[in-house]
Parts: structure tokens; sequence; C-alpha cells
């Protein structure tokens, strides 16, 4: 098991002492790559857990991530999920489930789940929580009851929601936070450079659900044929020199001309695509001297970083 970085050891510290100041609904906010995951696969060894711990979560890759996680960070506690067809032990220590599996209206999954037995509650990507469906599930566990015992921690990197809906309706404070800069300042992230490309696209139509624009409607806003030649121009003019490069899109890029593995002119790409799988492989075979620019679905980009 590798050790901590000192931030997480500190984040870990900073959350048992919002326990012990009496905060029960307290927020992590770190940057997307500075390890989120492995803090909360610290805890049954870190709070010597002797109740159970549940994980939330909304998207089905991020199940199997955490349980890989927990089991490499926290060896002597038996891990399960609970989703689909898949269904956690009664004598599981760490329960990892799926937001959309416990919470919707009546679900026997959730009733099955004995409050008392736990003690530990983290809701990862927790700009989410304000959900009716995450909300069924914390009322479920008790944790707005004054005096309750249990802890709940979120983990984000984006502890403001696109919607404007507080967060502090079900968290109480922030325990820890760390930003964007000081983490590239101390090297545990890359430096960028931003450039801005300027198009005509608005996003004034585009619906915002549980925090997020809908993935849907903001592929059909963005993935146009003259707004991806504009980027496409840009890439060509700013990064021609870079052997390969990666930028996200917000669905499957196969669908879009960016992804053309044959375009007419400017830097050839493919499309590579990362599904909740047992094995994961690209859409493609990629060839260093045939692919240059690589878009990646957005399903690719959320809690598949794994510092330390």
């Amino acid at each position: 098991m590798t050790d901590l970085r000192p931030y997480q050891t500190e984040c870990l510290q900073s959350v048992k002492n919002a326990y012990r100041d009496g905060l029960r609904r307290v927020l992590v906010s770190l940057p997307t790559g500075t390890g989120k995951t492995v803090v909360f696969a610290s805890f049954p060894e870190f709070f010597k857990m002797q109740k159970r711990m549940l994980v939330l979560v909304h998207r089905e890759e991020l199940l199997d991530q955490a349980c890989k996680k927990f089991r490499e960070r926290a060896p002597n506690f038996k891990v399960g999920i609970e989703q689909g067809d898949r269904q956690a032990a009664d004598n599981c220590d760490v329960v990892i489930a799926s937001v959309p599996t416990l919470g919707r209206v009546g679900s026997a999954r959730l009733q099955r789940l004995d409050p008392s037995a736990f003690y530990l509650i983290v809701v990862d990507e927790a700009h989410h929580a304000v959900a009716e469906s995450y909300k069924r599930v914390l009322q479920h566990f008790r944790v707005f009851e004054e005096g309750s015992p249990r802890l709940l921690v979120g983990f984000t990197a984006t502890p403001k929601r696109g919607d404007g809906k507080a967060l502090g309706e079900i968290f109480q404070d922030i325990a820890f936070t760390r930003g964007l800069e000081e983490m590239i300042r101390q090297g545990y992230l890359s430096s960028i450079v931003g450039w801005r490309v300027a198009t005509e696209i608005g996003l004034d139509n585009v619906k915002v659900v549980a925090g997020d624009f809908s993935e849907s409607q903001l592929a059909r806003a963005v993935n146009t044929t003259e707004r991806n030649e504009i980027v496409l121009k840009a890439y060509w003019q700013k990064g021609r020199d870079r052997r390969a490069s990666c930028s996200a899109s917000c669905n499957t890029p196969r669908t879009s001309p960016i992804a053309s593995p044959e375009p007419e002119s400017g830097p050839r790409r493919c499309g590579v695509t990362c599904r909740a799988t047992s094995e994961r492989r690209p859409s493609r075979n990629l060839h260093p001297e045939t692919s240059r620019c690589s878009p990646t679905a957005m399903s690719s980009q959320r809690g598949s970083t794994s510092p330390a």
C-alpha cells in the first residue's frame, strides 16, 4: 500500500477534528487528480472502523474503481457493491452503492440497510447531493437528526453547482479544501496554459440536471460542424508542434467530426471511449505516427485519476 501524500493525511485529520467539534455533515473539496478516492478509501483504517461504511456514487464506472481502491488501502475490510444484479453481503464492512439503485422511490435495497449498523457515509461527487435521490438515502440513514452519531463526508472538485443550489442544505461546513493553483504550485498537478477559442455557440437553452449540464443537450448544442472546425483550426495553430494530444468531448467522440479518422485537412484524429467494463480498451488502436488529436468521451474523464 502506497503512502499518503501530506495533504491527504492532513485531510483525514481535519475530518476527524470536525467530528470531534460536533460536526456530522462535512465537505472535502479537492481538485480532480489529487486523489479524493484514496482519501476516503483510507477511512476504515484511519478511523479504526467498528461499524459499517457506505459510499454513494452516481456513475456505474466509479463503483469498481472505488472498490479496487478500498481493497488496496483497507485489505482487512470486506467490500461489496450494491447496484443492479450485484448485491453487497450483509457482512460487508464497506458498501459501495449506486444512487440510482438505492435512491429510487420505495427502494427495497435501501430498506435492507440498517442505519444503526453504519457509522461513516461518503458521497462521491458531492455536488449532486441536493438531488432528491440522494436526500432519500441520507434521510434513511438519519444523518440530519439532532445528535446523530453518524458522519457524512462529501467529496467534490466543484463545490459550486451550475444551477446555483446551495450545498449548505446538506453539509454543515467544509472540513478541508485545496485549490487547483495550490496543487499545481506544490507539484502535485501539471501546470496549464489556457487559450480561449471564441465561437457563437450559446448554452442558455441547455438544461442543468443535478448541477451539471444535460449531456445529451450539451452535445447537441456544441457538436456542430462549424464549431468543430473552429476548434480544430485553433488546435492546428497552437498545437501542431506536438506529437499527440488529447481533448475532452461531452459525449461519445465517434459521433463528432473532430474524431474523423480521415479528415479533409489538419491533424489526423480518432475517438477513444472508456466504458464501465471489466476490461477497458480504446475504440480504435492508436498509432503515434497517424493519430495526432484524440478526443475522449466525458465518461472517461470522471473518476479515473488515481494518485498515491
